[in-house]
């Protein structure tokens, strides 16, 4: 309940606030049946280890096809960028005599950092 001092268990506060603003207020309860992931999805599972810290693995391949997908992108963005900003970022090096010391120190901080 949103008004209760022991939230997220309601204590009755809301019934308070209706009465004092006309507004009908309450807490929401949500049960859910227990239901089998093969039930769900229509797929088996292998079961790691048993107990409440099990790890379940689908045999479905679609999870694993669409989270390497995404990956792949994300991956190809950033090489992308690389490539396209790597021309700039040795512009210093192929002109080496125009740094000095300290301007190196400043590039290579830069670099590494």
């Amino acid at each position: 309940c949103w008004l209760s001092k022991t939230f997220p268990a309601c204590d009755g506060s809301h019934m308070k606030h209706n009465e004092a603003t006309g507004d009908n207020v309450g807490p929401l309860i949500v049960s859910v049946p227990a239901v089998s992931k093969e039930e769900t999805t229509g797929t088996s599972t292998d079961t790691a280890t048993s107990g409440p810290n099990s790890v379940t693995f689908s045999k479905d391949p679609l999870p694993l096809a669409v989270s390497l997908w995404g990956t792949g992108g994300v991956l190809l963005l950033l090489l992308e960028a690389f490539r396209r900003t790597l021309p700039s970022a040795m512009e210093p090096i192929r002109a080496a005599s125009s740094f000095t010391p300290v301007q190196w120190v400043a590039y290579v901080t830069a670099v590494v950092v």
